[in-house]
């Protein structure tokens, strides 16, 4: 292929970018613009996967925020362990000068003890004023360097450590933003599939329980529809809250994409998990939907819910797919509701009703 075919396929992407944002009303920021050059150019399947199922499940409808969450899912990675790797080496100089600054120090202060025992030898017996005084200015010259010298290395010291504290914060700050959901500060995808492989590990190896729990915020499309993406946001904060409530220690809750929640339960069965579903969704059903701009209160919303618990020997995705079936189970028998993966043989064919989960809205 020629450079002039790699030019023309590169403004092709570029435009069929920049369409696509215009057409859903995305932003052309640079994190935005990432995503859907990937995205024309299909040169990651994850991303063009996610986004072609987010398309599908949400009636053809994307918001910035979603962009900006799968940039950082498929596209920021890269990025985040260039940013954690150049703090890490820069922290290991601060280190190294450090231990260079105390090397010098013990030197320093080793001549400082030699120049004393230099000028003890030299007062013992001695009785001329003479001497006597070039023996106190000699002391007094070792000392006084000796004290610059410790003045300089604790401001060489004060400095390192202070800028080892930012690079500690900054690496802080980085590994948690390539592990949380923006929107709800929640746990994004690609941190609870670590976690919940761990956690299959781990119990494993200790003969453990484990349980998972998949939620869905009921007829969120037609919420989305009927009073906007930005009120939609607020809706996903105001679940990421909930789970945040009702979800605390070991256990760890996630976005885990659109209007779809999980929480890991380590250590857990499954009539926990499904007690702690139905916490969460009681607290969500409680919550009243009020628009910011206008204060007009816009109803209620549900969540329905899967629970499901780890079998010996099986593999993460399994337990995924039971979840997701369970969820789906819970959306045909009525939504608002928690439905365990001990329900699943009972019939699951009753069609969802036509009613809206958000109660009240005009």
């Amino acid at each position: 292929m020629t450079d002039i075919d790699e030019i023309g396929k590169t403004v092709d992407y570029c435009s069929r970018a920049m369409a696509l944002m215009a057409r859903f009303g995305i932003d052309p920021h640079p994190v935005h613009y990432e995503v859907w050059y990937t995205y024309a150019a299909g040169t990651n399947a994850d991303l063009t996967r996610a986004i072609d199922n987010h398309l599908q499940k949400n009636g053809n409808a994307i918001t910035g925020e979603v962009s900006e969450t799968l940039w950082r899912q498929y596209c920021g990675r890269h990025a985040t362990n260039e940013a954690i790797e150049q703090a890490s080496e820069q922290m290991a100089g601060h280190i190294d000068r450090i231990v260079e600054h105390l090397e010098r120090a013990a030197h320093d202060s080793n001549a400082f003890s030699n120049a004393l025992e230099g000028v003890t030898s030299s007062v013992e017996g001695e009785t001329d004023p003479a001497a006597l005084r070039t023996v106190v200015a000699r002391l007094v010259d070792a000392s006084r360097k000796m004290e610059a010298k410790s003045r300089a290395l604790e401001t060489e010291l004060e400095t390192s450590v202070t800028e080892i504290k930012r690079l500690r914060d900054t690496l802080e700050t980085t590994k948690r933003e390539a592990t949380t959901d923006t929107l709800t500060g929640l746990a994004n995808r690609h941190y609870f599939e670590e976690k919940l492989q761990r956690a299959v590990r781990e119990a494993v190896e200790n003969k453990q329980q484990l349980s998972l729990i998949l939620g869905d915020i009921d007829h969120f499309n037609a919420f989305n529809e009927t009073w906007g993406h930005l009120t939609g946001d607020q809706v996903l904060r105001l679940v990421g809250g909930c789970l945040s409530e009702n979800v605390k220690g070991r256990d760890i809750a996630a976005r885990f994409g659109g209007e779809e929640f999980a929480v890991i339960f380590p250590q857990t069965g499954l009539k926990g998990a499904r007690i702690v579903a139905n916490h969460i969704r009681q607290t969500v059903e409680r919550k009243k939907i009020v628009k910011k701009s206008t204060g007009e209160t816009l109803g209620r919303i549900t969540m329905s819910f899967g629970a499901v618990e780890y079998h010996a020997g099986e593999r993460m995705g399994d337990m995924l797919q039971r979840a997701e079936r369970a969820l789906r189970v819970a959306k045909m028998r009525g939504r608002n509701i928690t439905v365990g993966e001990d329900e699943l043989g009972q019939d699951a064919t009753v069609p969802p009703p036509a009613s809206a989960s958000v109660r009240g809205a005009a």
